[in-house]
């Protein structure tokens, strides 16, 4: 086959048509020989495929590698110079960079070769050097030539006085001046400007270097990621035809409304079938569908390559005002067994105290009150554009007297509460609210400290959230409340355990998290003793 030949069948866009109308050609040879590297020299580090042979997807070959290392320009250097790649997770990503670092510290030829992994934090950059560590460690060949030295995540490869090191945020400053020949960009969409700019043009004096980011969608549109997603996909759309030299591959669903659709599913993941069993991917589908708004947010930032809204709340709106179709009657909740949760506010803002009444069916019925100073009320409809006037005219709001919140009040109307109610205890958030508890404990009330952290409001968001869907978190169609709960997102941690958080600065949510230690404290106190732990939702 004929050179002419092999670059008109690499020929996929009118990007291509240019290239070669300027003098690029496709080099076989120089692609296939890091497909053969890989083959030869490098196996998988994990799951079904560890310990055997590192064969590339065809996605991976005809899309990523074959392109990337195959064109040439009229010079005879690689015609591209960046790569960014937005893929689903579980599609293998890491394993493909950490075959590329590899080839690039050990036979691109480059004389004291700089290769970098980047990413938000040191644990995430240590990822894909995980994945490099257990590859060169699984093959005799590449021990011969490389040495691995994990306490500072370095690989070296002493003959050609070469290496690979991690990079971080946390290490930002020691990034500056690297002269890199292979820089890797992991999960770009929580990277921020700084660290990304510190490599972006680390390659400026190498002949031929490559910046290679890759990613999964986020979930915040205001951030460095999806800017860079967006440019990604304006030069592979055509329509920046100046940036020449950047190579893109995406792979997503085509929305949200069609996330349901297995053939999406597909087009989203170029692995599936491999990397992820179809199975399982179901099983992790089923499970979204039937959980929380932020189980399908998620679902489909992390399936399917859908950028999210970072606005989207946690609670389904939907199901929240079905649950408003319960009356709530203050008569039939006299004297029943209740548990309350008081969210203090600085003197400035809002405070709410909840209480929450376990009903019969394992359900719960909630009541909120609220309190805002009078003098800046007008100041908090202008920032909130929500008419507190009407909610105070309706008994929703209370206002106390003066420019701050009067905790003396506050403590009068709680003691009045207790006394139509039996408030088993009631949970507090102990920042800046040591007096009142104190106060409250002395008449009476069983005081429990709530510090704001996750441990100690998970269990009950995700009651909270299967009570909604299951009709049985009774709220009499509160619209102060339904407004904190419209503006509920979570913030979550590495197992997927959430707490309460604002969509922005202005948003209030203190009656959730008032609503959100009610029912915490319930949880707590009605578990079965051989199971409930002591401390387990409080301090």
């Amino acid at each position: 086959m004929s050179m002419d030949k092999i670059t008109k069948q690499w020929m996929r866009s009118a990007a291509d048509e240019r290239a070669v109308d300027a003098g690029c050609r496709f080099d076989l040879q120089a692609a296939d020989r890091v497909r053969q590297f890989a083959a030869k020299f490098c196996r998988h580090a994990e799951g079904q495929f560890a310990g055997k042979p590192f064969e590339l997807f065809d996605w991976e070959w005809l899309d990523v590698v074959g392109p990337l290392y195959g064109w040439k320009d009229a010079a005879g250097i690689r015609r591209y110079s960046k790569f960014a790649g937005w893929v689903p997770k579980k599609q293998g990503k890491s394993s493909l960079a950490a075959v590329l670092i590899v080839y690039m510290l050990l036979a691109d030829g480059e004389a004291a070769a700089e290769i970098y992994g980047a990413a938000r934090d040191r644990g995430q950059a240590g990822v894909v050097f995980k994945v490099v560590q257990n590859m060169v460690n699984q093959s005799p060949a590449l021990l011969q030539y490389l040495k691995v030295i994990p306490s500072v995540k370095r690989i070296v490869f002493e003959q050609r006085a070469s290496f690979y090191t991690v990079l971080s945020a946390e290490a930002r400053k020691t990034g500056h001046g690297v002269n890199g020949h292979f820089a890797v960009i992991d999960e770009l969409h929580v990277v921020t400007a700084e660290l990304y700019n510190t490599l972006r043009y680390c390659g400026a004096s190498r002949r031929q270097p490559i910046f290679f980011e890759i990613s999964t969608a986020g979930n915040d549109k205001t951030s460095l990621g999806y800017e860079r997603y967006l440019y990604a996909k304006s030069v592979r759309d055509g329509s920046n035809t100046d940036d020449t030299r950047l190579l893109v591959y995406i792979t997503e669903a085509d929305g949200n409304d069609v996330w349901e659709d297995e053939k999406q599913w597909r087009k989203a993941n170029p692995s599936l079938g491999h990397t992820i069993a179809l199975d399982k991917f179901r099983a992790d589908f089923s499970e979204a569908k039937n959980g929380t708004p932020s189980d399908r947010a998620a679902f489909r930032q992390l399936r399917l390559n859908i950028w999210q809204d970072a606005t989207s709340g946690y609670f389904d709106m939907q199901q929240w005002d079905a649950c408003g179709r319960f009356a709530v009657s203050l008569e039939a909740l006299h004297d029943r067994d209740c548990y309350g949760g008081l969210d203090l506010a600085n003197t400035l803002d809002m405070t709410c105290f909840a209480l929450a009444f376990p009903d019969e069916d394992g359900g719960y019925t909630l009541l909120l009150w609220c309190w805002v100073p009078e003098d800046i009320n007008q100041e908090r409809e202008r920032t909130n554009r929500r008419t507190y006037y009407d909610w105070i005219q309706q008994g929703l709001i209370r206002k106390t007297e003066g420019d701050e919140l009067d905790y003396a009040r506050v403590r009068r109307d709680v003691r009045e509460i207790g006394e139509h109610h039996n408030i088993k205890s009631i949970g507090y958030d102990p920042w800046n609210a040591g007096q009142i508890a104190q106060e409250l404990q002395s008449d009476g009330f069983v005081m429990e400290k709530v510090p704001q952290c996750i441990a100690n409001f998970n269990e009950a968001l995700v009651a909270m959230s299967r009570l909604l869907k299951a009709g049985t978190l009774r709220h009499g169609a509160n619209p102060v409340l339904r407004w904190m709960a419209g503006n509920t997102v979570v913030r979550a941690d590495g197992l997927g355990c959430v707490m309460p958080a604002r969509k922005k600065s202005t948003d209030k949510i203190d009656g959730i998290v008032a609503e959100a230690m009610a029912i915490g404290q319930a949880i707590g106190k009605t578990k079965d003793d051989d199971w409930y732990e002591p401390g387990m939702l409080r301090d």
